[in-house]
């Protein structure tokens, strides 16, 4: 059940991502799935804070401080 929701998720975020790709750059066309990657690590930050008094380790914020070095590489590499 829950790779079920996994990939409804990705789905979802991935057709949103280039939707929202479409709208702002007409010019070129974007194919790719980091919209749809950044929609699950979006997922599991929300799921990280909404339950942040289950972790006791909690690796999971390792994970996610990757988050904005992704965006930054892909902002960046859409320029060039």
């Amino acid at each position: 059940m829950l790779a079920v929701r996994i990939g409804i998720i990705y789905l979802l975020s991935g057709f949103g991502g280039s939707v929202v790709s479409s709208l702002f750059i007409r010019n070129n066309i974007s194919v790719g799935a980091s919209g749809a990657l950044f929609g699950l690590l979006g997922a599991m930050l929300s799921e990280l804070i909404t339950n942040w008094s289950i972790y006791t380790n909690k690796v999971s914020i390792r994970v996610i401080s990757f988050n904005p070095i992704f965006l930054f590489s892909t902002l960046v590499m859409e320029r060039f």
